[in-house]
C-alpha cells in the first residue's frame, strides 16, 4: 500500500511539473513575443518604477538618448531630466 502511495504521489507530482513547465513555456514564448515587437518599435520606450528607476528602455535609447540600454536600467530617471521638470516628472510618477 505504501509503495503504490508513493507511485501515485510521484505521478501526481510529475503531472504537477509537466503542466509548471509547459505554463512557464508558454508565458516565456509570450514574452519573448513582445520584447521582439518592442524592438522593432523605433520609438523610444521606458518603462519606470514608482521611484523613477529605469527598469526597461526599448532599443531606440541608443539613437535618441546616446546611452546604451545596459547603462539606463537602473539608473534614475531624475537624473536624466532638468531640475525644472523634476516636479512633473513627481506628478506623472505618482
Amino acid at each position: 500500500l505504501k509503495r503504490a502511495a508513493n507511485r501515485k504521489s510521484a505521478s501526481a507530482s510529475r503531472a504537477r511539473k509537466k503542466t509548471f513547465v509547459e505554463e512557464m513555456s508558454i508565458e516565456n514564448d509570450r514574452m519573448r513575443r513582445n520584447a521582439q515587437i518592442l524592438a522593432l518599435l523605433p520609438d523610444l520606450i521606458v518603462a519606470l518604477c514608482r521611484r523613477g528607476t529605469v527598469s526597461y528602455v526599448s532599443g531606440a535609447c541608443e539613437a535618441f538618448l546616446q546611452k546604451r540600454s545596459e547603462e539606463m536600467r537602473g539608473m534614475s530617471m531624475f537624473d536624466l531630466v532638468t531640475p525644472e521638470c523634476h516636479g512633473a516628472l513627481s506628478l506623472l510618477l505618482r
